[in-house]
């Protein structure tokens, strides 16, 4: 994974496909492959997509840049957790206050902050004694709360400026685990990242409806489930996850929210043939996403936004799991240094505050 070979920085900057002698221009906007093109990187999986492929190029970009900006500063047998620090804190620095800011807002995420974790404690779970209180990965969350992005996955989508959109599983971007073919491939992340700006390309909105493709998986196998919303909702009763309901009586909704809810769940269900099938509850990933279509996000205090992010429910079990994991760590910037921020460490004047500037730094 590191410069084995070099005159500096050997062992502590991560290899890219730019590193390979000469490398075309493809080779260097892609990770380092081996000769049967496999990526040379911690998580396989980060390969599946071109535009997972490209972030975790870009994180590793990221390192080598900060090993640069450190390198002269601290001692050179510290300078690779030096980086390691740096580089870790500011991503989830843009986690906290870039991506759950957008996906949550600001009013439920300051109450958390400010408040408290209301559901997530898995600091007072007595069968998680025997393991130290260590935090875990609630079902609610992994099998529910987090799928909301499959309702905001476009069918298409526009990566470079000037360029076509592509299928997102397409041969382009989706197939996955390949080499970069074509520089088309190649992420330009203020296309995609860049809010300040209406012509970059936008998420779907967070509703009921989903992209085609999602529904008739390209790349499941004949005879197995293809609807990523039925594979979703099955593995839902398989984890026999609460109702939705159930879950908004904990954040203590009020009935008439709860009910507006259930109301266009039982609409559903009559309109798909199904009269009578949500009379005991809304299954809990289908009641975050409805929520977010028909209560909203709450944008200012008391001010919603429908379709725009996770509403209530499903935004406090995706911030108050991520918060509270930060929390339960002692070397994050939450369980170790509350007062950090990317002014802390300032590479460049004041501090790389979102994604966007991770990337493009």
């Amino acid at each position: 994974l590191y410069y084995h070979d070099q005159p500096a920085f050997n062992g502590q900057k991560l290899i890219t496909g730019a590193d390979k002698d000469g490398a075309t221009p493809e080779e260097q906007g892609d990770l380092a492959r081996t000769s049967h093109g496999r990526a040379i990187i911690g998580d396989p999986r980060n390969d599946e997509n071109r535009i997972i492929s490209q972030l975790q190029l870009g994180m590793i970009r990221f390192h080598n840049r900060v090993i640069d900006e450190l390198h002269g500063n601290v001692d050179d047998g510290e300078l690779f957790e030096a980086a390691r620090e740096t580089v870790t804190r500011h991503y989830q620095w843009v986690v906290l206050h870039d991506f759950l800011k957008a996906m949550v807002g600001k009013p439920l995420l300051d109450d958390i902050l400010g408040s408290g974790r209301k559901l997530y404690q898995p600091e007072h779970c007595e069968f998680n004694a025997a393991y130290g209180h260590s935090p875990f990965i609630p079902v609610e969350f992994s099998v529910a709360a987090y799928r909301f992005g499959h309702s905001m996955v476009p069918q298409r989508i526009q990566i470079r400026p000037g360029e076509p959109a592509f299928d997102l599983f397409g041969p382009t971007l989706g197939l996955g685990f390949k080499p970069v073919k074509d520089v088309k491939e190649i992420v330009h992340w203020p296309q995609l990242l860049d809010l300040s700006d209406n012509t970059v390309d936008r998420t779907d909105q967070l509703d009921v409806m989903m992209a085609k493709d999602l529904l008739e998986l390209p790349f499941v196998g004949d005879g197995d489930e293809k609807s990523l919303a039925t594979r979703n909702l099955k593995r839902g009763q398989a984890f026999r996850l609460p109702s939705g309901e159930f879950v908004a009586g904990l954040c203590e909704r009020s009935e008439t929210e709860i009910g507006r809810v259930t109301t266009a769940a039982k609409k559903l269900a009559k309109d798909a043939g199904y009269e009578g099938a949500l009379d005991a509850g809304t299954p809990l990933w289908l009641y975050i996403l409805l929520e977010a279509s028909k209560t909203g996000q709450e944008t200012t205090p008391g001010t919603f936004k429908k379709g725009e992010g996770l509403g209530p429910v499903g935004g406090r079990i995706v911030a108050e799991t991520m918060i509270g994991i930060l929390e339960l760590d002692d070397h994050s910037i939450l369980g170790g240094n509350r007062n950090w921020s990317p002014q802390s460490t300032p590479l460049k004047p004041g501090g790389l505050q979102t994604l966007l500037d991770i990337l493009t730094f």
